[in-house]
């Protein structure tokens, strides 16, 4: 059986939905939510799901969703806080990528923008262990179409776009598996940030 993706996209995001199978958030939606979706999706396709989570990013933290956590200069989003809370789908994904910029980084950097950053490998370690899957997540800012053209036509799905900068995944162990670095893309589309 292929792989089944699954996106969950938080709306705080310009620009419009994604194509294909997916879950749309705001500030307000509680992580409950999105995790009895994610449940209900590997049910379906049992060992093949693979949850991709597209939003703004920054080290240590998905600004998706609400989780237990307020960021204190971003937002509600998802932190280490939830884990546990996401241990519920413990074997149910094959996979979660963290399609946001700067989740993998450790710490604030200049592309924060002034918002703090935390550790964001041992965000992306601890979720592989708790889930017991594969966690692919980058250092660097990430890039992709809002869907529309340089007019502001819908052209098409949001942000189905390619891994830019360094990209780590770990294992369900928390070990790192492989580090892959991509190119960046042109100018002619949007950062997630």
């Amino acid at each position: 059986m292929a792989e089944h993706l699954f996106k969950v996209r938080d709306v705080r995001l310009n620009g419009w939905a994604p194509g294909g199978d997916y879950m749309e958030t705001n500030f307000d939606t509680p992580s409950s939510w999105v995790i009895s979706q994610i449940k209900s999706r590997a049910a379906t396709y049992p060992g093949q799901l693979v949850v991709d989570f597209m939003c703004h990013g920054l080290p240590g933290f998905l600004l998706c969703a609400q989780g237990r956590r307020t960021h204190p200069t971003a937002g509600n989003g998802l932190s280490e806080d939830d884990i546990l809370d996401f241990g519920q789908l413990k074997g149910l994904v094959k996979r979660f990528e963290f399609r946001a910029c700067l989740v993998a980084r450790m710490g604030t950097c200049p592309e924060c923008q002034g918002h703090i950053g935390w550790d964001g490998n041992r965000f992306c370690y601890r979720f592989a262990q708790a889930t017991q899957a594969q966690v692919k997540a980058s250092l660097h800012l990430q890039y992709g179409s809002d869907g529309t053209d340089v007019d502001g036509n819908h052209v098409g799905p949001s942000y189905d776009c390619a891994w830019a900068g360094r990209v780590y995944t770990w294992g369900p162990k928390g070990n790192i598996l492989r580090m892959e670095d991509f190119p960046y893309v042109p100018d002619s589309v949007t950062c997630i940030q």
